[in-house]
């Protein structure tokens, strides 16, 4: 479980990593994602790591909360890892949600790419 600062090509990326955490994990990580963001004075480019795990609705539930009040307000471009099936349907809803321009790439290059564009 882990939320860190990641270096790339000059930028500087917020890299949020939820690989094969449990719900309770999960929901944990979400939290000190957001905590940390509440601190920042200027938006943040996001890097979310899901490979390997599943949304439960607790976690969805707690992501479309955070996600809205903290985390899209401060984040400057967002980029998904793992997010694939029934996920894309979700990161989809999470986005006309919460105002959310996040979006899914099949390896981590590509989406630090997509980032730094």
């Amino acid at each position: 479980m882990s939320v860190t600062w990641k270096e790339y090509k000059g930028h500087r990326v917020l890299y949020v990593d939820y690989q094969g955490l449990t719900e309770e994990e999960g929901i944990r990580n979400l939290e000190s994602q957001a905590e940390l963001m509440k601190t920042l004075t200027e938006k943040v480019l996001v890097l979310a790591n899901y490979q390997g795990t599943s949304a439960t609705a607790k976690f969805m539930e707690r992501l479309k909360i955070l996600g809205r009040e903290t985390i899209e307000p401060m984040t400057k471009k967002g980029a998904l890892i793992g997010i694939l099936g029934v996920k894309k349907i979700l990161l989809n809803t999470y986005n006309l949600f919460t105002g959310g321009k996040l979006k899914a790439f099949q390896d981590e290059k590509d989406a630090l790419e997509y980032l730094i564009s």
